[in-house]
């Protein structure tokens, strides 16, 4: 991955649940600044992973429940992990050309530890991650699982999915955690205890940048 001027991006990865959103918004507000939201696109960028990454190409074109109660742990962190490192360089590329001149804040769970510290970004990159006591309990919350569990009939099915999506999600939690620790990417841990305005404190403090 070719490394080019990116002092004009701030980066906010990090698991569901954590607040990545609503930081990245508030933020964004409170500096004037532009926000990308990388989610928004991640079904778009994964039919164009598809010649790199089949089986990331074939898994989001599945069945998402079936493929999160059916699918082994360990090949669902593979193949998952795997379109994120290529989804990671398409949005790298793409951000470059859509915010040549601008500043702007690009946020959302593709962005992995790993490749924030390959674009060498770490002083303008965070990680945020809940708790898993958090995550448990506002991940059937996300408007994207609200969505999912409304097309599923069997409750026995729906609390299975959940049971299941959090079990993954914790895996990807645990390994953003390790990952950002080895990189040196600095992050923050949503817990009940934490307000929305203590961590726009500590990522504005991070980016220096301007604190409402």
């Amino acid at each position: 991955m070719q490394t080019r001027n990116l002092g004009n991006f701030y980066w906010i990865g990090g698991c569901p649940s954590g607040g990545k959103t609503t930081l990245a918004s508030e933020i964004s507000k409170a500096n004037n600044i532009s926000i990308y939201h990388t989610d928004k696109h991640s079904l778009e960028y994964g039919l164009r992973i598809n010649a790199k990454v089949p089986d990331f190409h074939r898994e989001i074109n599945m069945n998402f429940v079936e493929s999160i109660i059916k699918m082994p742990e360990k090949l669902w962190f593979n193949i998952f992990i795997s379109g994120l490192r290529e989804l990671c360089s398409i949005i790298l590329d793409d951000v470059t050309k859509l915010f040549a001149d601008d500043t702007a804040i690009i946020e959302g769970g593709v962005l992995l530890p790993e490749f924030m510290a390959e674009i060498d970004v770490g002083k303008q990159a965070i990680c945020i991650n809940p708790t898993y006591e958090y995550l448990h309990n506002y991940l059937p919350e996300q408007k994207w699982v609200i969505n999912i569990l409304s097309n599923i009939s069997d409750d026995k099915y729906k609390s299975l999915f959940i049971k299941r999506l959090l079990f993954k999600y914790n895996l990807f939690r645990e390994y953003l955690i390790e990952s950002a620790e080895k990189f040196n990417i600095k992050t923050i841990i949503t817990a009940a205890q934490n307000s929305l305005n203590d961590n726009i404190k500590t990522a504005s403090h991070h980016f220096s940048l301007h604190i409402v």
